[in-house]
């Protein structure tokens, strides 16, 4: 229920607070040439107000050693902090390149063929 009542705060301050026309389920998908009814909301927070900005990393670093600490789902290896996994993939293509299937080159040769674009060899 958790994730519930943060999806619920959610809307309230994207929808309803920030004054759109639309919120719950009468936000639709963007069309062309209609709006999407979509409301933005902006929260800007300045850590430094409650503490030391030094002593807030470090609690923020305590928490992601905590969260790091949890035992793994079984099959799984460790437990990641949000954008983690996304971080080490992008540093791995960086480092090595990104591996593409023997269709999808074949699918890539053809678009830059018709579009006259020479595929290195």
């Amino acid at each position: 229920m958790c994730g519930f009542g943060i999806a619920l705060m959610w809307e309230v301050l994207t929808g309803i607070l920030s004054g759109g026309e639309m919120w719950g389920p009468t936000v639709r998908g963007s069309v062309s040439d209609k709006s999407s009814g979509q409301s933005t909301f902006l929260l800007a927070i300045d850590p430094a107000v409650a503490m030391p900005f030094e002593t807030f990393t470090a609690r923020v670093d305590d928490l992601i050693d905590q969260v790091h600490a949890s035992p793994p789902a079984a099959g799984v290896d460790r437990v990641y902090v949000p954008g983690e996994r996304s971080a080490e993939m992008a540093a791995a293509r960086e480092r090595d390149g990104v591996t593409l299937s023997a269709a999808r080159v074949t699918e890539l040769r053809t678009v830059g063929e018709s579009c006259g674009v020479a595929w290195p060899a």
